[in-house]
């Protein structure tokens, strides 16, 4: 796994690109980290409170598709790449959120089975993007 996956250089002033999700992942990780915040633009990916600048969370997103796709064209059926969110998204900007990847990553999104008894093996996940995220509760209650 990798924190601030994100990242190329440091964490005060270091560049966010996608290339370094696509090089980390080369390297065999697979748990990466996105911090997202909301911009003018959409969901952006950031180090938040730094100096570093953003990207949009579609390219973030669609770097780590386009690994899972490159990986199954070369005939290997890699585990199940886990992103995890770190949101500091609005609910609205959370709707974005989803929608994004959806679209880009169609049927590699690996989606809960309402159904299923149990949880799937890592095996069953192969291929497969595993999305990690806190659930917004509905209302302050909630918390308590």
């Amino acid at each position: 796994s990798s924190h601030n996956t994100y990242l190329a250089g440091n964490q005060l002033t270091g560049e966010v690109h996608a290339d370094a999700l696509r090089r980390a992942l080369k390297l065999g990780v697979k748990v990466v980290e996105l911090d997202c915040f909301d911009s003018r633009d959409g969901p952006v990916v950031k180090h938040g409170n730094t100096m570093t600048n953003n990207i949009l969370f579609s390219e973030c997103v669609q770097a780590i598709g386009d690994y899972v796709d490159d990986e199954c064209k070369k005939g290997v059926l890699p585990f199940p790449v886990i992103i995890t969110i770190e949101n500091h998204c609005s609910p609205a900007f959370e709707v974005l959120q989803a929608k994004i990847l959806r679209e880009t990553l169609g049927d590699k999104l690996a989606l809960p089975d309402p159904e299923a008894q149990e949880y799937p093996s890592p095996m069953a996940l192969r291929g497969k993007i595993i999305i990690r995220d806190k659930v917004r509760p509905k209302s302050p209650k909630e918390f308590s």
